[in-house]
Order: structure tokens, then C-alpha cells, then sequence
């Protein structure tokens, strides 16, 4: 077991992704094989998720807040806030 705590400067890219072939509750999805999604018993019925890709790692953390877009915003500000130019926002891949 590892800790699921992801620092902020360990983000490399944060990206908005379809999510109309992910259906699975938790874990590996065959269309996104090197995501790892945590438990959302709600994901079934979202149609985008956050792919966050980690600094040394081939695991990309997924998560599926209500609202997508709110949570991307929130976190592109929090780093512009820092001035933190070393995390790559990806959007235009929102469907």
C-alpha cells in the first residue's frame, strides 16, 4: 500500500478526459490503462473525468468530481496563483 496523497509538485499535467467508455466503480479501465480511478459508485453516469499525470510514474490518478470543469478551474487557478508554470492544463479535449 501506498499513500494516495498527490503533492501539487509532483503534477506534471492535469487533463480533462471523455469518459463515456470508463464504467467501471474503481480501479484499471481497459480504455484508459494506465489511469487508476478511486471509488466512485457515480461514475457510470459522468461524462468526463480529471487525469492528473504524475512526475516519474506511468499511473495516472483519475478522479470524477460532480463537476468536472468547477474542479479543473479551481485547480488552474491554485497554480497560477503559485505561479507555477511547470503544470500543463490540457481542456481542449472536453466533450
Amino acid at each position: 500500500m501506498t499513500s494516495k496523497t498527490i503533492m501539487f509538485q509532483e503534477m506534471k499535467t492535469i487533463s480533462i478526459e471523455d469518459a463515456k467508455n470508463v464504467n467501471n466503480s474503481w480501479g484499471i479501465n481497459s480504455h484508459f490503462l494506465n489511469n487508476w480511478f478511486s471509488y466512485d459508485k457515480e461514475r457510470k453516469n459522468k461524462t468526463k473525468f480529471i487525469s492528473i499525470e504524475i512526475k516519474g510514474s506511468r499511473i495516472k490518478p483519475a478522479i470524477t468530481p460532480d463537476d468536472v470543469d468547477k474542479a479543473f478551474t479551481v485547480l488552474r487557478n491554485h497554480f497560477e496563483t503559485l505561479d507555477r508554470k511547470s503544470v500543463m492544463f490540457i481542456s481542449n479535449r472536453d466533450k
